[in-house]
């Protein structure tokens, strides 16, 4: 086959594609170590992890091949390969790092992307804490959680229990090399829910210990100059964002200087019992982290689900907000465990959703606004017919996976089915 028509198909095709059409015929198996073919192909998703590797490494071919078999291994739910790497008592995978402790000993990280799989990079967790805290006691044990890593800093979470039966805990933040150079200690409280994510300017640790008048708590975020490793003197509060369990009803991310914050709990009221659904976000840059500079998109543009349509096992519900490796839009991807009327068993669907701005329209809202859930995004809207109680949309088909349904032989149980950044 001529050298122009292939290289049409590689223009036309998606890379799975492309890498299946290679192993019909040995005339076409040379595409995925074609230089040529495999830059082709990778062009089509220039926000992919792999593209942007192939960009800097030039491999294309290398970069091709595993962005192929990444997607063809989500697809039908079958890694090509299985390995134990670790035994650990705590660990997380964030950006190609797996951070692992053992005995809380020592923190190990192993590189998945770019270094040899064999090499490990090794922090002594006990030097370490000697070192950076304070009221640290060798004597007493503890424990040392990772709880994030991203750009070279890690962040863990160490806790020590006193000989008042109470315990104590510091958040840990230190640049990720065998003896690092700088560590910053804060004090949180371990009774609330909390998360950490960084970029290579600034770390964002957030805890939901503000309360409100209906009992009710709200997220609290804390901002850290990593250039300075200062603190900034005030905390923003969520006081709009409902949501407590990250993953499952809210997450938070970092995409190119901007913070995201994204939750799936907002109803709307209805005299007949069936509510609409819809999501609520914001964002904010990185470098101001202020009231001020919270912008949030129109409600009409966060429509989730009608309580027509089904009834929803928020149990086995995943949230997550990722970038699409296309366009390199932001697109909610919510798992949802659906039961649906005139069917006895339940339907697992995955959806997606583009996260759509409209930053030409923004306008800075005040602090005391935020106590009124999606007040003004709903006022802000152009159509003043538009009724929040009525709206529905028709999903495209591209925008929805179905998933294991009551003919699924196989059993899923929750603690198989998430992942827990």
């Amino acid at each position: 086959m001529p050298v122009e028509i292939v290289s049409l198909l590689v223009e036309l095709l998606d890379a799975e594609d492309v890498f299946n059409m290679a192993l019909t015929c040995k005339y076409l198996s040379y595409i995925p170590y074609d230089r040529r073919m495999c830059r082709l192909a990778l062009l089509k998703v220039p926000y992919s992890t792999e593209a942007q590797e192939a960009h800097s490494t030039k491999n294309f071919p290398k970069a091709f091949r595993k962005l192929a078999k990444r997607r063809m291994a989500v697809q039908s739910a079958e890694p090509w390969t299985v390995a134990i790497v670790a035994m650990a008592d705590q660990f997380i995978y964030t950006n190609g790092h797996l951070c692992y402790t053992v005995n809380s000993k020592h923190l190990r990280v192993l590189d998945t992307l770019h270094k040899k799989p064999t090499f490990e990079l090794t922090v002594d967790v006990a030097l370490l804490l000697k070192a950076a805290v304070r009221d640290y006691d060798p004597q007493s044990s503890h424990t040392f959680k990772p709880l994030y890593y991203a750009e070279g800093v890690v962040s863990c979470l160490a806790t020590q229990a006193l000989e008042d039966s109470t315990t104590c805990s510091w958040l840990l933040i230190f640049e990720l090399i065998e003896s690092p150079r700088w560590v910053v200690v804060q004090r949180p409280d371990s009774g609330y829910p909390s998360f950490v994510r960084n970029d290579k300017h600034y770390l964002f640790w957030g805890s939901k210990s503000h309360a409100r008048l209906d009992g009710s708590s709200r997220w609290g975020i804390h901002c850290l100059n990593l250039q300075t490793r200062k603190w900034a003197d005030s905390q923003l509060i969520l006081w709009d964002l409902n949501g407590e369990n990250i993953g499952s009803d809210i997450c938070f991310e970092i995409f190119d200087g901007q913070f995201y914050c994204v939750s799936n709990t907002f109803r709307t009221e209805a005299d007949d019992g069936m509510r609409n659904n819809f999501y609520q976000a914001l964002r904010f840059p990185v470098d101001s982290a202020v009231h001020e500079k919270c912008d949030i998109p129109p409600m009409r543009n966060l429509w989730r689900l009608h309580d027509s349509e089904c009834t929803v096992d928020e149990r086995w519900t995943s949230l997550q907000l990722t970038k699409d490796e296309k366009t390199g839009n932001l697109l909610i991807v919510e798992t949802r465990k659906e039961w649906f009327p005139g069917n006895a068993g339940s339907q697992r669907t995955c959806y997606r959703k583009e996260l759509q701005f409209e930053t030409q329209a923004k306008v800075p809202r005040p602090e005391h606004s935020l106590h009124t859930p999606l007040e003004s995004a709903m006022g802000s809207l152009e159509e003043a017919e538009w009724r929040s109680e009525d709206h529905i949309e028709e999903r495209s088909s591209e925008k929805i996976h179905i998933g294991d349904g009551p003919s699924d032989a196989t059993a899923y149980t929750l603690q198989e089915c998430f992942y827990s950044p």
